[in-house]
């Protein structure tokens, strides 16, 4: 758009629209800034703007990067989340945050704006107090986006650092050519695995459902499901959100996963094992899911070794036991002294399955009580 103050905005939930959903969009170098909420005479109702990313949008100084717009009637459980702006390099203009916009009226509730980065220099007293903030990255270069969204925003767990893009000069605008459309990339906005973004965002809500009596027989219900991959197609899985529109999945959280899924699986190979009890199966899996508290300070320090390390450790367990299984052998505690060495000392026979927690392990022929061998 061209209109200063105006439509120059890349979206706009306009009047009369209800369980809009904006998602996974990539907007740049419009006049206005990203968002507008625009009511005016009639409502505008239950949408969401969710993993979007915005890149120099605000062209002007005091653009407003996300118009509060009310009305007659008003803009009502609005739900804005999980977007990046970024405008720190764009020509040098200061931009409105969050203002407010009246059109007709000043009517504005249950508008929520959380995880979100808003990232360049910013208008003092450019935002709404008629809204709820959590879990937002503010950021300049300057401060002045730090200083203006503490002065306006009741924000207790608010994030004022560098999210720690992997390169804010890595993005295209897009191309039109020849009859074909080319879209642009951001790649340059996913986030750094030390950025203070990660895991420091608030559950994802269910869709917003605001009603009231003006507006019950006009509403229908807004059935957006909780989203379950970010911009860039990153699935939100480890249970932790990130502020802004990339989910950054670390390599610690990585092995983890891949250490849990392993032992799922091996625990299904046991759950098969012909000629076990229910209990000796419960016993012999129990044994396979603590392998994951065995290479806890691996994980730390070396997640892809603890994976190794973790998988070794679960094929001793399961080779041993499916081994003892087909030649009917009975029951044995295994010992393991030390994760790295390759000698595992084995007690037999023996029905202390406490002794640690690698104990109960697989079963073997019965020897003599309390007879050990190793492998």
């Amino acid at each position: 758009g061209s209109a200063v103050g105006n439509d120059s905005m890349a979206f706009d939930f306009d009047y009369g629209v209800q369980n809009c959903v904006y998602e996974y969009n990539y907007s740049h170098d419009n006049l206005g800034g990203f968002l507008m909420l625009c009511p005016g005479p009639g409502a505008s109702v239950n949408n969401i703007a969710r993993y979007n990313v915005s890149v120099n949008d605000g062209k002007y100084d005091g653009a407003p990067m996300i118009r509060m717009g009310t009305g007659k009637y008003g803009s009502l459980g609005i739900q804005i989340y999980n977007n990046s702006m970024y405008w720190e390099n764009n020509g040098g203009y200061t931009m409105a945050l969050t203002p407010d916009s009246a059109w007709e009226g000043t009517s504005i509730k249950d508008v929520t704006v959380f995880n979100n980065i808003f990232y360049g220099p910013a208008k003092a007293n450019s935002m709404s107090s008629k809204v709820s903030y959590a879990n937002n990255l503010v950021y300049s270069n300057d401060g002045s986006a730090q200083d203006v969204y503490k002065a306006n925003a009741n924000d207790e767990n608010a994030v004022y650092a560098d999210p720690k893009f992997v390169n804010t000069e890595d993005f295209t605008t897009g191309t039109w050519a020849d009859g074909k459309t080319t879209l642009g990339t951001v790649d340059g906005f996913k986030i750094q695995e030390d950025s203070p973004a990660i895991d420091a965002g608030r559950a994802l809500p269910e869709a917003p459902s605001y009603t009231d009596d003006t507006l019950g027989k006009e509403l229908v219900k807004n059935e957006a499901a909780i989203p379950t991959v970010d911009y860039y197609g990153t699935a939100l899985s480890d249970g932790k959100i990130d502020i802004g529109a990339n989910e950054v999945i670390t390599k610690e959280t990585s092995a983890r996963n891949e250490i849990a899924a392993y032992i799922e699986a091996q625990n299904e190979v046991i759950s098969k094992l012909a000629g076990l009890s229910a209990d000796e199966i419960s016993d012999y899996q129990s044994q396979v899911s603590n392998v994951a508290d065995e290479v806890e300070v691996d994980l730390k320090n070396d997640p892809e070794g603890a994976v190794e390390i973790a998988k070794a450790l679960i094929d001793d367990i399961v080779a041993m036991l499916d081994a003892g299984v087909a030649k009917g052998q009975g029951h044995i505690n295994v010992k393991v002294e030390d994760k790295n060495a390759t000698e595992k000392e084995i007690v037999n026979g023996t029905a202390d399955c406490s002794m640690n927690s690698m104990a109960c392990a697989v079963p073997t022929m019965i020897l003599d009580d309390d007879d050990e061998f190793e492998l």
